[in-house]
């Protein structure tokens, strides 16, 4: 499937957008201008997904094969072209570097391109409760935003600054890996604690995702449709609703053992998102992963570990003084993927999901 910008049409606005269904031997290049004889359809109920993503229409090429499409220009300019093509290459410089499905899924994490994980890949993730693992969201972005600003400080660069190259990078990287709903609400979010910090004011979770999804539905209404808005919006509130008072239950055999303090945040923190998350994932999938609180709790600080070094790789493998270090650290990835994915194998058994009554 591709989106394709009608431009000249006299039937419908400029600037429509329609979804395209492409045959895979006529297949153009991403961001091709390309002609075609289409006929087009309504989208169901079901496209509401689609119409996330400002799609009204379907567009069927009134031809099959070869002779579907005619490529009139190959796109060899523009910012998104430019970040596409470079997350294509750094995605296929890592599967290069870790064959098979570690290297799908480094490049999943680091670069959102989930094209390569295999079905059986993602049935062991989705069974842990751990999908959000392998889909660029606020976890990722908050761990690149943490690890530029802790080295900013460790740099001991003035604050300002720090602030400015936290979030260039965090633009960088949220254009990198694409605009998704999850990634804008992210980093609406980071963009707001930014500021409060830029103008020494107190910013609140709950408001800095509000003003967020209030953004992204301006923008878009249709957003709301999307699944992994839905998925990203209910998860992290129920973190910032929930996890406080989930915490303030728990306080007592904190005090008494301060060592259990690591331990009581991660399940508070996971138990929060689930209580919102579950509704949804029950509504969607029909059924959910008992196990998730367990399987987030040791997976997702190793996630946290793999995506910077997977991050680290990529910048190193593209700097020939520096590539023996991220020849290393691709290995160190690799070796942390599998052990992810064995994690997944070990915890999500056949009895991991419990069916949903309709």
């Amino acid at each position: 499937w591709y989106t394709l910008r009608i431009t000249h049409a006299d039937h419908l606005p400029t600037g429509s957008r329609v979804l395209l269904y492409c045959p895979d031997a006529a297949a153009p290049e991403l961001y091709d201008t390309v002609s075609a004889a289409v006929t087009y359809r309504e989208l169901s109920a079901t496209g509401n997904t689609y119409r996330a993503d400002r799609i009204r229409l379907l567009a069927l090429p009134t031809a099959y094969g070869e002779e579907a499409l005619e490529v009139l220009r190959h796109a060899d300019t523009g910012v998104g072209f430019a970040l596409a093509r470079t997350r294509q290459s750094l995605s296929r410089r890592l599967r290069a570097r870790l064959p098979d499905q570690e290297g799908a899924v480094l490049a999943a994490m680091c670069l959102g391109d989930t094209r390569y994980i295999s079905d059986e890949t993602q049935q062991l993730f989705r069974r842990c409760g751990l999908p959000h693992i392998l889909v660029v969201s606020g976890l990722h972005l908050s761990v690149i935003i943490g690890a530029v600003y802790g080295l900013a400080r460790l740099l001991r660069l003035p604050r300002k600054l720090t602030l400015l190259l936290t979030g260039g990078a965090m633009l960088l990287y949220s254009g990198l890996v694409g605009f998704s709903p999850s990634v804008c609400r992210a980093g609406l979010m980071a963009l707001t604690l930014l500021a409060g910090r830029w103008l020494r004011r107190p910013t609140d979770g709950l408001n800095s995702m509000g003003l967020a999804l209030c953004l992204i539905l301006l923008s878009n209404p249709y957003a709301l449709y999307d699944v992994g808005l839905q998925l990203s919006f209910s998860a992290v509130g129920g973190i910032l609703a929930l996890t406080p008072r989930l915490a303030e239950r728990t306080a007592a055999p904190v005090k008494r053992h301060p060592w259990l303090r690591p331990l009581q945040a991660g399940l508070c923190t996971t138990l929060g998102a689930s209580l919102l998350l579950s509704p949804f994932l029950a509504g969607y999938f029909g059924e959910l992963s008992w196990i998730s609180p367990l399987a987030n709790l040791v997976a997702v600080p190793l996630a946290g570990v793999l995506l910077i070094l997977g991050c680290v790789a990529i910048l190193c493998l593209g700097c020939t003084p520096l590539r023996w270090c991220g020849q290393g650290c691709s290995l160190l990835a690799g070796w942390m993927a599998r052990l992810l994915q064995e994690i997944c194998r070990l915890l999500g058994g056949s009895g991991a999901m419990l069916p949903v009554p309709s």
